[in-house]
């Protein structure tokens, strides 16, 4: 699944799936973890993730969250155009933190 769109009142929310290929975070990420947790979870390769951004579109604007890793094999502008939107239809972009999978830079 590369996108879901949801209706709510007057609002359209689209999740687009940034990442093609199957990506997983590195456990150092998060601290020290306990062996026996990551052996019982199956993650000694890392944590499986989704890149993701999501569109919003509300009284006539189109509110970009986040822009995704920026790779070659990027989702996002397929994944606009499956909503019927273009970049140059986005009235603004909405960094939530800048971590290269949300800032468009790998």
């Amino acid at each position: 699944m590369d996108s879901v769109t949801m209706i709510c009142d007057s609002m359209k929310l689209t999740w687009i799936q940034d990442n093609a290929q199957e990506h997983k975070m590195p456990l150092k990420l998060f601290g020290e973890l306990p062996q026996p947790l990551i052996d019982s979870l199956g993650i000694a390769d890392g944590i499986p993730s989704s890149m993701s951004a999501f569109l919003l579109e509300t009284g006539g604007k189109r509110i970009l969250f986040d822009t995704g890793m920026g790779s070659p094999d990027s989702r996002l502008v397929s994944g606009l155009a499956a909503a019927g939107v273009s970049p140059a239809d986005i009235d603004y972009i909405y960094l939530t933190h800048f971590h290269g999978d949300h800032i468009g830079k790998r």
